[in-house]
């Protein structure tokens, strides 16, 4: 009688072990003869695995959802960047549009992350995950530099509103929740750490990271209670930006 027939066995996996597998297998990778070089041991694709491939594993309601989201967040932005250009300065427009790169890249990899959940395709979604949150860190960044050098260059407090108050906030969250995801994801320090632990980690950063990015989204949200936006935009046009 083979193994997963006796009684009290199973061959199902929980969902705990499912979450487990991409970790535990990267570990036995890096253990073994010819080491990772460094690659994230969360992220290492699987065997064939490319972004081909899990172009084509995503179901047709995932490329439905990402165009929506994508569409409502070029939108929203799209405005700000052309009035913050026409109102302010072209170098102002840099500041929305590094929020928008920042809300584009997370948005995209935390949509992608959940369709391939307990699939396959989970490590490349990692993959791009862990590409693609740099790139939306730097675009947050960025806004905020733009944003202190003209306060700086025209003598103007820091911090004067909500939206210039809750930003440096929502950046220090962010630049500590990617830390954290880096520590126990590359190595050196990943390998000291065992896998259990990392998955309890790992899980502790998708919720933190969850609320960090629904307070940017309240944030964003302030733009319209900025000087400017109220002098650029109607009553009614700014509702409909902010349903958006």
């Amino acid at each position: 009688m083979p193994p997963s027939n006796l009684p009290g066995t199973t061959d199902a996996t929980s969902p705990r072990d499912t979450e487990q597998q991409p970790l535990l297998a990267a570990r036995s990778v890096s253990v073994g003869a010819g080491a990772t070089d460094g690659v994230s041991s969360h992220t290492l694709p699987a065997a064939g695995a490319g972004s081909a491939t899990l172009a084509k594993q995503l179901p047709a309601r995932y490329w439905v959802h990402a165009g929506v989201l994508n569409a409502l967040i070029i939108s929203f932005f799209a405005v700000h960047i052309a009035a913050g250009a026409r109102l302010r300065g072209a170098f102002f427009a840099l500041h929305p549009l590094g929020i928008a790169v920042f809300f584009l890249a997370t948005a995209n990899s935390v949509l992608l992350l959940q369709y391939t959940r307990g699939t396959a395709e989970l490590p490349s979604a990692r993959t791009f995950h862990s590409i693609s949150q740099p790139i939306g860190l730097l675009g947050l960044l960025t806004a905020g530099s733009v944003v202190f050098r003209i306060r700086a260059s025209e003598g103007r407090a820091h911090f004067d509103s909500p939206h210039t108050i809750l930003g440096p906030i929502v950046t220090t969250l962010t630049l500590v929740t990617a830390a954290v995801a880096a520590a126990v994801t590359y190595k050196p320090l990943a390998t000291w750490i065992a896998v259990a632990h990392r998955v309890r980690v790992l899980r502790a950063h998708r919720l933190f990271a969850s609320l960090v990015f629904s307070l940017a989204f309240v944030n964003v949200s302030g733009f319209l209670l900025e000087k400017w936006e109220v002098s650029a935009f109607g009553a009614p046009l700014r509702a409909i930006l902010f349903t958006l």
